[in-house]
């Protein structure tokens, strides 16, 4: 019975380690204004079409986060959610390579791939903290408004 119990935590473990966020593709009615959305992309330099943004948005409460492509680490550090305005960080990738994203707190990882971020501009990552802190990956070609 404790070996039953020990391989079924095991295997829980491990699940929970291979599983794949929720993938959802959106476009926001609330928008920012072009003027807005263009100063946005200039401050990033990612108005080429080979540039996406990957924002992470809500429920992140000192997570360390690693985004990486290619064997090169474009983020590494702790991200926390502002209450307020339900943003935590704004992360510029090249969008034809896949890009792993690494949640170390968690030991977690997933990839988006390719075959999406070439196709959007904007990809938002949010953490369920409260649905077993499962991940919701929305990939969208509008700049949304926050708070």
């Amino acid at each position: 019975m404790r070996t039953f119990i020990l391989c079924l935590a095991l295997t829980s473990i491990i699940l929970h380690g291979c599983s794949s966020p929720r993938i959802k593709f959106a476009e926001y009615e609330w928008t920012l204004s072009d003027d807005s959305r263009n100063k946005f992309l200039d401050d990033f330099k990612a108005k080429d079409s080979i540039f996406s943004i990957i924002i992470f948005t809500s429920v992140f409460k000192k997570d360390l986060i690693r985004v990486e492509t290619r064997n090169k680490i474009l983020f590494n550090d702790t991200i926390k959610s502002d209450r307020s305005l339900g943003l935590a960080k704004i992360v510029r990738i090249n969008n034809t390579f896949d890009v792993k994203v690494t949640d170390l707190s968690l030991n977690y990882s997933f990839n988006l791939k390719k075959k999406h971020n070439v196709n959007y501009k904007y990809i938002y990552i949010q953490r369920k903290r409260y649905d077993g802190n499962k991940y919701v990956v929305t990939y969208s070609n509008t700049l949304r408004q926050f708070k």
